[in-house]
């Protein structure tokens, strides 16, 4: 669009979480991808189409990023220590996702396809929501938080930090979960 900067980020591991960063990208006209970081390398080189640049360690200074890493601990742990040398997380949304003017995203969010955020609510650092997400009205998602694709998230919800909403689950209106816990279908 008129104005819009194109930017290049590098994707921190090279994995399925990075493949789908790369998606989101490829639908993003203002999103470039320079390549992925993986401590694996140099065993692996390429993955996902794409060259595997170095190890997490070896990415060029000033280079925003987005945390290809789905483990939340892992997400917390790798995120921290490259903020601690600088490094931004820029959010990765989706152009096909809804937010509402009124939320709020922070830094590190990835937001998949056709996910919704409404009124009121935000997405705190290094949240990451996969595909088909519906986030509704006044709720919080904790920092570093895994929500699997298909999940809805009543109105006033409050999702704990480095927790884990698993696929298709339900957070019932006001439903609160706790930090770091795994919440999937039984």
């Amino acid at each position: 669009g008129s104005g819009m900067i194109n930017m290049k980020i590098g994707i921190i591991g090279a994995g399925t979480l990075a493949a789908f960063i790369l998606d989101i990208a490829a639908r993003n006209a203002s999103l470039e991808i320079l390549g992925q970081f993986d401590d694996r390398f140099p065993e692996i080189t390429s993955a996902n189409g794409l060259p595997v640049l170095g190890r997490v360690d070896d990415v060029p200074p000033g280079t925003p990023l987005a945390l290809g890493i789905g483990a939340p601990a892992a997400r917390k742990a790798i995120y921290e220590r490259l903020r601690a040398r600088g490094f931004t997380f820029p959010p990765v949304i989706d152009p096909s996702c809804v937010v509402s003017a009124s939320a709020r995203i922070a830094a590190g969010v990835i937001l998949g396809p056709l996910s919704s955020v409404l009124a009121g609510s935000e997405i705190l650092e290094g949240a990451c929501l996969l595909s088909h997400v519906n986030v509704n009205q006044d709720v919080s998602i904790g920092a570093f938080a895994l929500i699997g694709a298909g999940a809805i998230i009543g109105n006033h919800a409050r999702i704990g930090t480095g927790a884990h909403v698993g696929l298709g689950c339900a957070i019932p209106l006001g439903g609160r979960v706790a930090e770091w816990t795994d919440v999937t279908r039984g």
